[in-house]
């Protein structure tokens, strides 16, 4: 759990959208990388998941209570150049090899204090404030042409009759779903809504 609930406006929401993904180019991710989130829902999870998607990554999510072993498996299947973990016992409990270790650009802990290594919330997003304030970051990589074919996330299953199964979805997959729920559930703006999932 978060040690302090977080709020947002939208304005502020979006702003720290664009700050993780200069963050994350900052780091090194480019177009069509797979980064890792392992965590539960929370407002952090959304920056970083939209952050990575502004940064033309795709990202390879599954919740941070799921076995050991289906995430370590995640993160092979995957080939994720990089990782998000939800707290640094997470980090522990995976117990990767130096090798494992050695190839990821970053390790992000969304919560806590960071343990060795991982870079902790804070300092991300100050390094992503400073690329912005430097004017390095370019906006979203993604172009509206690009959309079919790019790769959003990848969503895994619970691997209850085997290993997980990766299922992509492009950022028009996602779309079409927004424009098609609309005729579903349309609340009003300022509704209160409950996301048990991420979105």
């Amino acid at each position: 759990h978060l040690v302090r609930p977080e709020n947002y406006n939208y304005q502020e929401l979006a702003d720290k959208i664009s700050i993780a993904a200069a963050s994350f180019k900052s780091f090194g991710i480019i177009s069509g990388d797979v980064v890792a989130l392992f965590s539960e829902n929370s407002p952090r999870w959304l920056i970083s998941d939209q952050g990575l998607m502004r940064a033309g990554a795709s990202n390879a999510v599954r919740g941070s209570s799921a076995p050991v072993s289906e995430l370590r498996y995640i993160l092979s299947d995957s080939q994720s150049v990089a990782l998000i973990v939800q707290t640094g016992k997470l980090w522990k409990e995976l117990e990767l090899t130096n090798e494992e270790k050695q190839g990821f650009k970053f390790v992000l802990q969304l919560e806590g204090e960071p343990i060795n290594g991982l870079i902790g919330w804070d300092d991300f997003l100050a390094r992503g404030e400073s690329e912005v304030l430097k004017g390095s970051s370019n906006g979203n990589d993604i172009s509206s042409d690009s959309l079919n074919s790019s790769i959003a996330t990848i969503l895994y299953t619970s691997g209850t009759t085997g290993k997980p199964k990766g299922v992509p979805l492009s950022h028009a997959n996602l779309l079409h779903q927004v424009r098609s729920l609309a005729c579903i559930a349309n609340p009003p703006a300022g509704s209160p809504i409950l996301s048990v999932l991420p979105i």
